[in-house]
């Protein structure tokens, strides 16, 4: 835990800030919070090893008590050289932020101390036990009184975040007194969502206008400005895990948080778009914050499509391990980026649907060209991967020069803007050698297989014999020529008009023909 103490710190070295209006905004202390928070729950129950656990304790302990040490001297707010002269801080005393870093430090110091006993190895003792709830309760002293303290002199967003750790300290003390963690954990979440809810309710109220690219839209429904809040305290999120390099995976879910929240705002906007009436002026407003939100909500959209992408390649190269890790062929990331390529293309329509549109939409709307170009080139490219893989080196080859033409034309677009993207034009780049190593691969495989045909039909040709005494070889081939055989002829087809010809009388010539004895017999 004192790994988490000094980073966050680190972003809290404000001891030369003096505070010159009545309420403080701390906003490193309310970051500060909420990682100690963090850091004291992944102390109950993240980790296994007591050494580990007392280790952690004893260093955060050490460290709270020489950062006291510090604040104390900078604020000239020592108890004296000689005798002891006990300094209380009230509410006159607080005339800058440090001193309320001196009662968050010193509740931390307590807390980190009662924690120190309760990982002994063998566990504590009687007396130990005595001991640990005691600092304990002295924690819970500090933070209320921090929480009093912000209440009057902090802004409303860190008086909550101080009334959550008071909150956070006694479900620890209840846990130690009564033995029973679920009461002090179910204590410490309820008060955290209801401190938290009030908070976002509090920003929401304050929060009249939604700005995006150059525009300003004016919020008045109070349900979309809490579900708009909500949407941007977890971008915000997002982006400290994207800076704390958290597992892609673990990113995920913030993404399907913030496509919910967002979707929320839109209803809610929708909703009243729906009961607007005839005032134009509001159904372009309401209309306007719509296509904003649709617009961020593409651009979210796209960000996590590609982190999808991102975990399909990096299981794109690799051998199925003992959990028997599903492997990612390429047809699979062909998929996604058709995906990416809808997305690019929804985004692209909704930014050409306005009028007076800024210049940072224009910027936006070229980007999506760009990536456009870019998607278009990575899903030939993986395309030719899969005919690859199958053995049809002529489409492969065929496809990966395409794609290589593709990414030229991208990276020549790319360069042609002042002010381009570094990292984009890299991985262009990148694509484009690939592409130009790929198509060398394919083509060098096509020959080579070309020219093995003949020589392996030579060689299993020639070890085929066509005599059939040689019973030794298995395979026989027909031998030339065929032998002479009789086969069937077509049906003899009869003529049929015979019975329709009329041929000419021959009467006359049986006239003159003589009788003989049986004609004149029979007349």
């Amino acid at each position: 835990m004192a790994t988490e103490k000094s980073d966050v710190t680190t972003s809290m070295e404000v001891d030369d800030q003096i505070g010159t209006n009545a309420k403080f905004s701390i906003n490193g202390l309310i970051e500060a919070i909420k990682i100690l928070a963090d850091a004291a729950w992944i102390t109950f129950w993240g980790l296994h090893s007591l050494s580990v656990m007392l280790d952690l304790c004893v260093d955060s302990r050490r460290y709270c008590s020489a950062r006291l040490r510090r604040l104390y001297k900078s604020l000239k707010f020592t108890h004296g050289r000689g005798r002891y002269t006990k300094k209380s801080i009230t509410l006159p005393t607080v005339t800058e932020v440090r001193f309320l870093h001196l009662v968050l430090y010193t509740a931390e110091r307590a807390w980190s101390h009662a924690m120190e006993k309760r990982q002994l190895p063998d566990g504590p003792n009687a007396r130990q036990r005595s001991y640990l709830i005691g600092r304990l309760r002295k924690a819970v002293k500090w933070a209320t009184l921090f929480a009093e303290l912000c209440a009057i002199k902090g802004d409303s967003r860190t008086s909550l975040e101080a009334e959550a750790y008071a909150s956070y300290m006694k479900g620890n003390l209840l846990f130690e007194q009564d033995q029973n963690w679920d009461i002090a954990l179910k204590s410490f979440k309820s008060a955290r969502q209801a401190v938290m809810a009030e908070a976002r309710s509090q920003q929401a109220a304050s929060m009249t206008e939604f700005h995006w690219l150059g525009h300003r839209f004016h919020i008045s429904n109070a349900k979309t400005r809490v579900s708009i809040l909500k949407a941007q305290e977890l971008e915000k999120e997002l982006h400290d895990r994207i800076e704390g390099a958290l597992p892609a995976e673990k990113r995920l879910p913030v993404f399907d948080k913030i496509f919910a929240a967002y979707n929320e705002a839109r209803a809610s906007i929708r909703n009243d778009l729906a009961t607007a009436g005839n005032s134009e002026n509001i159904k372009d407003d309401l209309s306007g914050l719509d296509k904003a939100i649709g617009a961020v909500l593409g651009q979210r959209t796209i960000q996590r499509n590609q982190l999808l992408v991102s975990i399909a390649k990096s299981k794109l190269c690799k051998a199925r391990d003992e959990k028997n890790e599903e492997v990612t062929k390429p047809e699979e990331l062909v998929r996604l980026y058709d995906l990416l390529l809808q997305n690019t293309s929804d985004l692209s329509d909704l930014l050409s649907s306005g009028r007076d549109r800024k210049e940072e939409e224009v910027a936006l709307s070229q980007e999506c060209e760009f990536k456009s170009l870019i998607f278009r080139a990575e899903r030939c490219f993986f395309l030719a991967k899969s005919y690859s893989s199958a053995g049809k080196r002529t489409e492969a080859y065929s496809l990966f020069s395409l794609a290589h033409s593709l990414a030229a034309d991208a990276l020549k677009k790319l360069r042609s803007v002042t002010n381009h993207d570094q990292v984009m034009t890299k991985e262009v780049e990148t694509l484009y050698n690939s592409c130009r190593s790929n198509s060398c691969i394919e083509h060098a495989m096509g020959i080579m297989e070309n020219e093995k045909v003949p020589e392996d039909l030579s060689k299993k040709i020639s070890n085929v014999s066509i005599s059939r005494s040689d019973k030794k070889v298995a395979p026989r081939i027909a031998a030339y020529q065929p032998g002479f055989q009789a086969i069937a002829r077509n049906p003899i087809v009869l003529d049929l008009a015979y019975n329709s010809i009329d041929f000419p009388s021959i009467e006359s010539r049986l006239k003159k023909d003589k009788k003989g004895f049986i004609s004149r017999l029979w007349g």
